[in-house]
Protein backbone atom coordinates (compact mmCIF):
# COMPACT_ATOMS: atom_id res chain seq x y z
CA UNK A 1 0.00 0.00 0.00
CA UNK A 2 1.07 3.47 -1.28
CA UNK A 3 1.45 6.15 1.87
CA UNK A 4 -1.41 9.10 1.64
CA UNK A 5 -0.12 11.82 2.84
CA UNK A 6 -2.44 14.32 3.97
CA UNK A 7 -3.34 16.95 7.19
CA UNK A 8 -4.71 14.99 10.13
CA UNK A 9 -4.96 15.17 13.70
CA UNK A 10 -2.32 13.24 15.86
CA UNK A 11 -5.04 13.30 18.48
CA UNK A 12 -7.86 11.59 16.88
CA UNK A 13 -5.82 9.02 15.05
CA UNK A 14 -4.76 7.91 18.85
CA UNK A 15 -8.21 8.34 20.01
CA UNK A 16 -9.62 6.06 17.72
CA UNK A 17 -6.89 3.69 18.41
CA UNK A 18 -7.74 3.31 22.28
CA UNK A 19 -11.81 2.85 21.15
CA UNK A 20 -10.75 0.47 18.66
CA UNK A 21 -9.12 -1.63 21.67
CA UNK A 22 -11.17 -1.19 24.39
CA UNK A 23 -13.36 -4.14 24.58
CA UNK A 24 -10.26 -6.21 24.25
CA UNK A 25 -7.77 -4.47 26.91
CA UNK A 26 -11.01 -4.17 29.13
CA UNK A 27 -11.63 -8.17 28.94
CA UNK A 28 -7.73 -8.87 29.29
CA UNK A 29 -7.54 -6.73 32.82
CA UNK A 30 -5.40 -3.84 31.11
CA UNK A 31 -6.49 0.17 31.53
CA UNK A 32 -5.23 2.29 28.45
CA UNK A 33 -4.41 5.88 29.22
CA UNK A 34 -4.30 8.43 26.26
CA UNK A 35 -3.58 12.39 27.20
CA UNK A 36 -4.20 14.38 23.84
CA UNK A 37 -1.45 17.43 23.06
CA UNK A 38 -2.94 20.53 21.48
CA UNK A 39 0.03 21.14 19.59
CA UNK A 40 -0.28 18.00 17.41
CA UNK A 41 -3.96 18.72 16.21
CA UNK A 42 -2.70 19.43 12.31
CA UNK A 43 0.43 17.26 11.29
CA UNK A 44 0.90 16.10 7.92
CA UNK A 45 1.32 12.45 7.81
CA UNK A 46 -0.58 9.16 6.63
CA UNK A 47 -3.48 8.22 8.67
CA UNK A 48 -4.56 5.02 7.84
CA UNK A 49 -0.43 4.11 8.07
CA UNK A 50 -0.01 5.70 11.67
CA UNK A 51 -3.25 3.68 12.49
CA UNK A 52 -2.06 0.68 11.83
CA UNK A 53 1.58 1.22 13.65
CA UNK A 54 -0.53 2.53 16.82
CA UNK A 55 -2.96 -0.66 16.58
CA UNK A 56 -0.23 -2.51 16.19
CA UNK A 57 1.58 -1.50 19.35
CA UNK A 58 -1.06 -0.62 21.55
CA UNK A 59 -2.63 -4.40 20.96
CA UNK A 60 0.93 -6.30 21.68
CA UNK A 61 1.14 -3.70 24.79
CA UNK A 62 -2.24 -4.94 26.37
CA UNK A 63 -0.86 -8.76 25.12
CA UNK A 64 1.79 -8.37 27.10
CA UNK A 65 -0.32 -6.87 30.53
CA UNK A 66 -2.56 -9.54 30.29
CA UNK A 67 -2.69 -11.36 33.94
CA UNK A 68 -0.56 -8.35 35.69
CA UNK A 69 -1.20 -8.58 39.07
CA UNK A 70 -3.08 -5.01 39.90
CA UNK A 71 -3.99 -4.91 36.44
CA UNK A 72 -2.07 -3.88 33.88
CA UNK A 73 -1.36 -0.34 32.45
CA UNK A 74 -0.92 0.96 29.00
CA UNK A 75 -0.05 4.94 28.42
CA UNK A 76 -0.20 6.57 25.26
CA UNK A 77 1.45 10.15 25.23
CA UNK A 78 2.73 12.29 22.52
CA UNK A 79 5.31 15.52 22.76
CA UNK A 80 6.84 17.90 20.02
CA UNK A 81 10.56 17.55 20.22
CA UNK A 82 13.70 19.07 19.17
CA UNK A 83 14.14 19.27 14.97
CA UNK A 84 11.19 19.76 14.16
CA UNK A 85 9.94 16.17 15.06
CA UNK A 86 7.41 14.65 17.69
CA UNK A 87 7.12 11.59 19.42
CA UNK A 88 4.35 9.39 20.27
CA UNK A 89 5.27 6.91 23.23
CA UNK A 90 3.84 3.70 23.94
CA UNK A 91 4.60 2.14 27.47
CA UNK A 92 3.23 -0.74 29.26
CA UNK A 93 3.68 -2.44 32.76
CA UNK A 94 3.74 -5.20 31.17
CA UNK A 95 6.12 -8.95 30.81
CA UNK A 96 8.87 -6.57 29.66
CA UNK A 97 11.52 -8.15 26.79
CA UNK A 98 14.68 -9.92 27.03
CA UNK A 99 17.83 -8.29 25.43
CA UNK A 100 17.85 -11.07 22.85
CA UNK A 101 14.53 -10.30 21.98
CA UNK A 102 14.41 -6.61 21.65
CA UNK A 103 17.61 -7.65 19.07
CA UNK A 104 14.84 -9.50 16.29
CA UNK A 105 11.60 -7.61 17.00
CA UNK A 106 11.65 -5.43 13.73
CA UNK A 107 12.67 -9.09 11.82
CA UNK A 108 9.86 -10.84 9.67
CA UNK A 109 7.79 -13.64 11.20
CA UNK A 110 9.60 -12.73 14.84
CA UNK A 111 7.19 -13.30 17.46
CA UNK A 112 7.05 -13.67 21.44
CA UNK A 113 4.16 -14.67 21.27
CA UNK A 114 4.34 -17.96 20.03
CA UNK A 115 1.40 -19.27 17.87
CA UNK A 116 -0.43 -16.56 19.30
CA UNK A 117 1.72 -14.44 16.98
CA UNK A 118 2.31 -13.71 13.10
CA UNK A 119 5.45 -11.92 13.59
CA UNK A 120 4.58 -9.14 10.71
CA UNK A 121 2.94 -6.50 13.41
CA UNK A 122 6.36 -4.85 14.12
CA UNK A 123 8.07 -5.03 10.52
CA UNK A 124 4.94 -3.92 9.30
CA UNK A 125 5.40 -0.46 11.98
CA UNK A 126 8.36 -0.11 11.28
CA UNK A 127 8.21 -0.17 7.46
CA UNK A 128 5.44 2.41 7.81
CA UNK A 129 7.64 4.71 10.23
CA UNK A 130 10.22 4.47 7.94
CA UNK A 131 8.52 5.71 5.13
CA UNK A 132 7.41 8.54 6.64
CA UNK A 133 11.02 9.24 7.77
CA UNK A 134 10.82 8.22 11.58
CA UNK A 135 12.63 6.39 13.59
CA UNK A 136 10.81 4.11 16.35
CA UNK A 137 13.08 2.51 19.31
CA UNK A 138 12.28 0.44 22.03
CA UNK A 139 13.14 -0.03 25.50
CA UNK A 140 12.72 -2.73 27.47
CA UNK A 141 13.83 -5.13 30.94
CA UNK A 142 12.10 -8.31 30.86
CA UNK A 143 9.74 -8.07 34.27
CA UNK A 144 9.62 -4.15 34.04
CA UNK A 145 7.70 -3.56 31.21
CA UNK A 146 8.24 -1.67 27.90
CA UNK A 147 8.16 1.73 25.97
CA UNK A 148 8.10 2.17 22.42
CA UNK A 149 8.67 5.37 20.88
CA UNK A 150 7.61 6.72 17.81
CA UNK A 151 9.52 9.94 16.31
CA UNK A 152 8.17 11.39 13.11
CA UNK A 153 9.19 14.75 11.32
CA UNK A 154 6.89 17.52 12.48
CA UNK A 155 5.28 18.84 9.50
CA UNK A 156 2.65 21.23 9.01
CA UNK A 157 1.66 21.82 5.43
CA UNK A 158 1.52 19.43 2.35
CA UNK A 159 4.07 21.36 0.68
CA UNK A 160 6.44 21.05 3.37
CA UNK A 161 5.64 17.59 3.27
CA UNK A 162 6.65 17.81 -0.55
CA UNK A 163 10.15 19.49 0.33
CA UNK A 164 10.61 17.34 3.29
CA UNK A 165 10.41 14.69 0.63
CA UNK A 166 13.13 16.27 -2.01
CA UNK A 167 10.90 16.77 -4.28
CA UNK A 168 9.78 19.99 -6.15
CA UNK A 169 6.66 22.09 -5.57
CA UNK A 170 4.33 23.28 -8.85
CA UNK A 171 2.63 26.19 -8.10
Amino acid sequence: REPEYKKANVNEIVEATCNLMATKSAEKGVYVRWTANEELNEVVLDPKGIRRCLLNLVSNAVDACEGREGGGLVDISSEVAAGSMFHIKIADNGCGMAEEDREKLFQMFFSTKGSKGTGLGLPVTHKIISEHKGSIEVDSELGQGTCFTITLPLIRTIEASVKAAGCEVQV
